[in-house]
């Protein structure tokens, strides 16, 4: 049997940055089938079955995540304002962070924030240990590959930004 389309699946297809639909080249949305998004995230490592206890397999990714305020790669559309959501453990929201953003064509944009300032999306979640997640807002970038630095006090990450259109070129 099929595992069914529940709350977690959706969570874990999100996370992984699995979306159920895009717009092609002729402005028309298109499904991606339940199906073929599970295979895409069997390809990352994520295999699910109709047993599955998809609930432990996402406490389990939360807690590999934790400590990773963003993911290794981020896609985000092109020339338009860039909210970015931050999962932060509550030791890091009394830091002072700054940021780099390194454009493709070399441009260096910099700033820093308060944590305890940014626009709190969810609050921390003690039952998975998830970090309370805040929304940072960069300038909007042009098409490209973009390298985002963040740093604290104690640490820092890195995360490549992928900025697309929203359609592709038509000829």
């Amino acid at each position: 049997t099929a595992l069914p389309l529940s709350r977690e699946v959706h969570q874990l297809l999100e996370l992984h940055g699995i979306m159920g639909s895009f717009i092609d080249c002729h402005g028309q949305e298109q499904e991606i089938t339940y199906s073929n998004r599970l295979a895409v995230l069997a390809l990352m490592g994520v295999e699910l079955t109709a047993n599955s206890d998809v609930e432990a397999v996402l406490k389990d990714y939360r807690g590999r995540a934790q400590g990773h305020w963003l993911p290794a790669a981020v896609v985000v559309a092109c020339d338009k304002a860039l909210p970015l959501n931050l999962t932060l453990p509550d030791h890091h929201l009394d830091a002072s962070f700054s940021w780099t953003l390194q454009t493709e064509a070399g441009t260096s944009h910099a700033g820093s924030f308060d944590p305890r300032k940014l626009t709190e999306l969810s609050p921390p979640d003690p039952r998975t240990g998830t970090g309370s997640v805040r929304q940072l807002d960069l300038p909007p970038l042009p098409a490209g590959y973009h390298r985002l630095t963040l740093e604290s006090p104690a640490s820092s990450r890195e995360v490549l930004l992928i900025a697309a259109p929203a359609r592709g070129y038509q000829p």
